[in-house]
């Protein structure tokens, strides 16, 4: 494979968790040499695996595996002066800066941009946080669960009306972000190169939260609402936005996701291939986008969708839809997506084997580059201080002077 898009591009992540440390493997599965400088415990994020009950071992670790394979690992303590003199020796060398401490921390640490960007004007400044930069929760700490999903107000709303949320997904956000957080860079690094000038960039969780549930959020406020338009949320299976957008069991206990959005284009083959023609189609309270919008009607007309669907297969009935060129799918499970065939051959999953010869499915590279040809495959991440040696040598350090600091425990 190739050496990828962003090659000789150096990264300096200084950071935590998942968030920044998904836009650092972006980076690096873009080519870029992304160093991470962890303190001497380590990224809290290597032991966090053991809540999903996986591996977090120096071996085997796929939660850290997910957030910093083709990254390479020093350790400095940077809340000494020797620790920072040395981060900011090893800046000086990287055209990125990467990090998701809260700006209280990175001011009083003499990290913030302001300072860096007067040290060295020429460097791109990216800060990840949860809430964003500005308003009355910039300063508050928050993961995935809160500022992507709780936020957004889709845990409640796509939750069936009456009951409890939706347990809360974890780390969509933080992988979402890697992507625009990566971006981003790419942009700064782009002006970068024609005016010498560095840039700061700031992406949030929240950010990408309302980015990424903007659909729902713009249709469902207030503002249409008052006019008596737009959606409504919560919705349940008898009041769908159209009864052809909605999911129906089969007869293997199965369910399908029916995608079919222009309903009176499509309604007559629909009918057709599912044979429902003479009970659909002569009814005025079902053949009209105005009628069908009436709770009655389009209460009645899932009702004979489920008992249609309830006669095939969830393979049946899925290869009628797409032999017929309308959407739909399968509702597999999380472990069936990991070893999907589709998504395997574009490489968005890849087969990883551990050092201790484990081998499992890990999300990689949705973006592919010269048709794949400039792509990185996974690589795995870095143990705790790996590449001290190699780094620490490449900015002129001695064996004495590293020794000499590990004396003082400002490097391990």
């Amino acid at each position: 494979m190739g050496k990828g898009v962003l090659s000789g591009v150096r990264v300096l992540e200084y950071d935590s968790y998942a968030a920044s440390n998904n836009v650092g493997k972006v980076l690096a599965l873009w080519g870029a040499e992304v160093i991470k400088a962890e303190p001497l415990t380590g990224d809290v994020f290597r032991h966090m695996g053991q809540n999903n009950n996986v591996p977090i071992d120096e071996d085997e670790n796929p939660a850290f595996q997910l957030v910093a394979s083709n990254k390479k690992s020093v350790t400095i303590d940077t809340k000494t002066p020797e620790g920072y003199d040395l981060l900011m020796k090893l800046l000086e060398t990287c055209d990125v800066f990467l990090t998701n401490v809260r700006m209280p921390s990175l001011k009083k640490n003499k990290l913030d941009w302001e300072t860096i960007h007067a040290k060295y004007p020429d460097k791109v400044y990216c800060h990840v946080s949860g809430w964003g930069l500005k308003g009355p929760q910039a300063a508050e700490a928050g993961y995935d669960t809160v500022c992507y999903w709780a936020v957004s107000g889709a845990m409640v709303d796509l939750a069936p009306a009456g009951g409890p949320p939706l347990p809360p997904s974890f780390g969509v956000g933080d992988q979402h972000i890697g992507a625009y957080g990566a971006g981003g860079i790419a942009a700064a690094l782009y002006k970068k190169e024609k005016t010498g000038e560095g840039e700061f960039v700031s992406a949030s969780l929240m950010g990408v939260s309302a980015l990424g549930h903007g659909m729902m959020t713009t249709f469902c406020q207030n503002a249409f609402r008052d006019r008596g338009l737009g959606e409504k949320y919560p919705r349940g299976h008898f009041d769908p936005t159209l009864p052809t957008f909605n999911a129906y069991k089969c007869k293997d206990g199965e369910w399908l996701m029916l995608t079919v959005n222009e309903y009176t284009k499509y309604l007559p083959k629909f009918c057709e291939v599912f044979g429902i023609s003479d009970i659909v189609l002569s009814n005025p309270n079902f053949n009209s986008e105005v009628e069908i919008h009436k709770p009655e009607n389009m209460k009645a007309m899932v009702e004979i969708l489920d008992d249609v669907f309830i006669k095939y297969t969830s393979d049946e009935a899925l290869k009628m839809m797409i032999d017929n060129d309308m959407v739909a799918s399968k509702y597999p499970h999380f472990s069936d997506f990991a070893v999907n065939e589709q998504a395997h051959a574009n490489g968005y999953f890849e087969y990883y084997t551990s050092p201790n010869g484990q081998t499992a499915s890990y999300p990689a590279n949705p973006i592919t580059f010269n048709n794949g040809e400039d792509n990185l495959n996974l690589a795995p991440f870095p143990k705790l201080g790996e590449h001290n040696e190699e780094v620490f040598h490449s900015l002129g350090l001695s064996d004495e002077q590293m020794a000499e600091l590990r004396a003082k425990k400002v490097i391990s």
